[in-house]
């Protein structure tokens, strides 16, 4: 009896000990796996508040231009579909002002409320704009979700040319907007085709600037 109730503590204390060696590693197992989580995220927080600054710097940068420039933070209300920024009427934003980044057109304001306003983007722009491609003037519209540029001789052109505002309508001039993709060229100008592809880099529309006008 004495000899089994040795064996039964024993047996005890081996299973204490089996249970407390498997939780120190599974809390061992676990720290690692936090402090590793925490080094990869302040690692990627860092490397997104150092792109963040980047961007940011480059357009205070722009804003110290003569143009009358707001700085404004974008959300997106669906997937890449309607968009809004931070700042509206009672920040002296209205309807018709662009839209853009460090580097090219993002839209238009189409409806400005108190503190916020609503932006069309250029993919879903519902108007045309004038555009130029070295020296040559057309006009931009969305066709069927396609931004194609009409009345524009392609002979002059070619794939890769850059597209710029035009400056002749009340949106500021040589406005960096996309390059030509693609050219359905026709003996009637008119009839001629130039397809625009833009930068869709969703990610970077957190700051951007609207130009209310130039001096």
């Amino acid at each position: 009896m004495k000899r089994t109730n040795i064996i039964n503590i024993i047996l005890l204390i081996v299973l204490i000990i089996c249970l407390y060696y498997s939780n120190y590693e599974t809390n061992k197992n676990l720290k690692k796996i936090e402090e590793n989580f925490i080094k990869n995220y302040n690692t990627l927080n860092n490397k997104n508040l150092a792109y963040e600054n980047e961007k940011l710097t480059a357009i205070l940068d722009i804003k110290k231009t003569n143009l009358k420039i707001g700085v404004v933070r974008g959300y997106f209300i669906n997937p890449y579909e309607e968009f809004i920024i931070n700042k509206g009427l009672n920040h002296d934003i209205q309807n018709g002002c662009i839209v853009m980044n460090e580097t090219r057109l993002i839209g238009f304001v189409t409806n400005a409320h108190s503190n916020y306003s609503n932006v069309e983007l250029l993919e879903n722009m519902n108007k045309k704009i004038s555009v130029k491609i070295n020296g040559n003037y057309g006009i931009l519209e969305n066709v069927n979700k396609k931004l194609i540029i009409t009345g524009m001789n392609g002979k002059n052109l070619k794939i890769g040319d850059s597209v710029y505002t035009s400056g002749l309508t009340n949106i500021l001039g040589d406005v960096y907007i996309g390059k030509i993709s693609k050219i359905n060229e026709n003996d009637d100008t008119f009839r001629t085709k130039i397809y625009l592809e833009i930068e869709k880099n969703y990610d970077e529309y957190k700051y951007l600037m609207v130009v209310k006008k130039w001096l």
